[in-house]
């Protein structure tokens, strides 16, 4: 079975996802982990917001070669503010995101799976049994980006974390490469009044009716 979590960014998805599979003892894929986990090897190799236009050649070579069971990398290390900049521009490039399909379709294929991402429902799995797609307005999740980057709340902070949003949102929707869309019969899931265990208990109702 394949469960696909899309939504935009700071929506829960990937937290979601997390315990929605330890309850239903199934596989939980952060797609957006190994576009970060490519992101980090890339710039490991040399490449920076100011020579990819320059080194696309390099890059899918480099991709092609990549091994993800032996790339291991930290949450922390993929968290990092540079590699989100960096990781907005290398994940728009075609060879990347063949990767990342390449690495989804394979641990799909024969496991039970619930999988978080952008594209997930409409693009990558779009034959997935369960599809859900998370709202939360702007500036909720910009108020859970400045507690997951552990700052202090404020006016400024707020704001620069609502300009952060907004201009993943515009890359995600505009994106030339599987931008951000929700697939047709995906349910939407409001999370802005739902707590994280509230919005498992609605998924695991929903996945065990419909088994």
């Amino acid at each position: 079975m394949i469960i696909a979590i899309d939504g935009y960014a700071c929506t829960g998805k990937s937290t979601v996802a997390e315990e929605l599979a330890k309850k239903m003892n199934f596989i939980h894929i952060n797609s957006g982990m190994l576009y970060r986990a490519i992101t980090l090897h890339l710039y490991n190799n040399g490449i920076t917001t100011n020579n990819i236009n320059l080194q696309l050649n390099n890059i899918e070579k480099m991709v092609n070669s990549i091994n993800f069971e032996t790339i291991t990398y930290s949450t922390d290390s993929l968290k990092q503010q540079f590699i989100s900049d960096l990781g907005s521009h290398i994940a728009q490039i075609p060879a990347v995101r063949a990767k990342v399909s390449e690495e989804l379709h394979r641990i799909a294929s024969v496991n039970n799976v619930i999988i978080d991402g952008r594209d997930i429902g409409s693009n990558e799995f779009p034959n997935a049994e369960h599809k859900y797609f998370f709202e939360v307005s702007t500036i909720e999740r910009a108020k859970r980006l400045i507690n997951e980057r552990r700052w202090n709340y404020s006016e400024e902070n707020l704001n620069k974390c609502i300009d952060e949003i907004e201009q993943r949102d515009s890359k995600d929707v505009h994106r030339e490469n599987s931008p951000l869309r929700k697939a047709d019969d995906a349910i939407v899931i409001n999370r802005d009044n739902l707590s994280v265990d509230e919005t498992v208990s609605l998924l695991y109702q929903k996945c065990n009716l419909n088994r």
